[in-house]
């Protein structure tokens, strides 16, 4: 149980608040003066645990110190939930625990991943924050960001590229030196002799086209290879003529040209056995006109100053080009 009552920490704490803190100077040398023992354990569990190669245990150590509101350390059991975050506020968790842990004069230290083991893919982020929340109160704020430590890790197995200047293999010594070749005294398990040179292999594709070296110089002139013109001669026969060729189609009409003068009117033939009696009739026309001659009479005759059409009882007359009127004279005969 707690010896104080008071509620615990908001997310950003005054000065009276509980916090949660890193030790102290006079702590700080109270761990110091402890690394020497410290040392002297990793260093036998070290010499103890090289035969079997163990595997790096995926856990984080989290120390700090807990306050209440009025200033004074907490002491007792407290119901923690630590939260790993890949920012600094807000954000999915990546991973959380609940824990019980024990206080003394609000110190602790919780071994993280015990239990709950923490995933190596949290590693895959560039930034790791850890957020803690104290029994029903919010999480505390700051979170604490992950340091370089955590990220050793990482040394479980090489990911990407390496850079190393040589290689070397325990008991047996180098086997690449620093310019990348091979020297190993054995390329495999035993002693044996090399063997031969094997069989060539095959042609490789070809490679890139290399740059364009520079021009050469230029060559002397070769002889003029020209000879004198030969003579011209004598012109060929004449081949046989060929088949006539289709007729092409039929080009456009011409343009219709101007109408002809009038002819001369020719004589007057001579009378018919049979007597008619003709009446002579004078009509004005502008451009074209007809007349007609009356019912029961037949055409005997016309004339026009243009062009003249006859029919058996009508006559039409077209004035002449640049004239617009003339007369027709018609004779009907009964």
């Amino acid at each position: 149980m707690l010896e104080e009552k008071d509620s615990f920490s908001t997310p950003i704490c005054p000065p009276e608040a509980s916090r949660i803190q890193q030790p102290s100077r006079k702590e700080e040398t109270l761990l110091w003066g402890l690394l020497p023992l410290l040392a002297v354990f990793l260093a036998t569990l070290f010499l103890s645990s090289v035969a079997s190669a163990a595997d790096v245990p995926m856990t984080l150590t989290f120390r700090a110190r807990l306050d209440n509101k009025k200033g004074k350390p907490v002491n007792g059991v407290v119901l923690m939930r630590f939260a790993v975050y890949n920012v600094e506020s807000g954000g999915a968790v990546l991973w959380k625990n609940d824990r019980q842990v024990a206080l003394l004069n609000g110190m602790f230290a919780v071994l993280l991943g015990v239990g709950k083991p923490l995933p190596s893919s949290l590693l895959k982020n560039d930034k790791l924050f850890i957020g803690v929340t104290v029994e029903q109160d919010t999480e505390m704020f700051p979170r604490t960001q992950f340091q370089s430590a955590p990220y050793a890790w990482v040394s479980r197995q090489v990911v990407g590229h390496i850079t190393p200047r040589s290689v070397s293999i325990q008991g047996y010594g180098q086997v690449i030196d620093h310019q990348g070749r091979w020297s190993g005294k054995f390329l495999a398990r035993g002693s044996g002799t090399p063997g031969g040179t094997g069989d060539k292999g095959p042609l490789g594709p070809p490679g890139p086209q290399g740059k364009r070296g520079p021009q050469g110089k230029r060559g002397p002139k070769g002889l003029d290879g020209s000879g004198p013109q030969g003579v011209r001669g004598p012109q060929g026969l004449y081949g046989d003529r060929g088949p006539r060729g289709l007729a092409g189609p039929t080009g456009p009409s011409g343009p219709r040209g101007a109408q002809g003068p009038q002819g001369i009117q020719g004589p007057r033939g001579k009378a018919p056995y049979k007597t008619y009696t003709c009446t002579t009739s004078l009509s004005s026309i502008r451009s074209y006109g007809t007349a007609r001659c009356p019912s029961g009479t037949r055409l005997g005759g016309a004339s026009c100053s243009g062009s003249l059409s006859m029919y058996s009882t009508i006559a039409s007359c077209r004035c002449r080009s640049g004239t617009t009127s003339c007369s027709l004279r018609i004779s009907c005969c009964r």
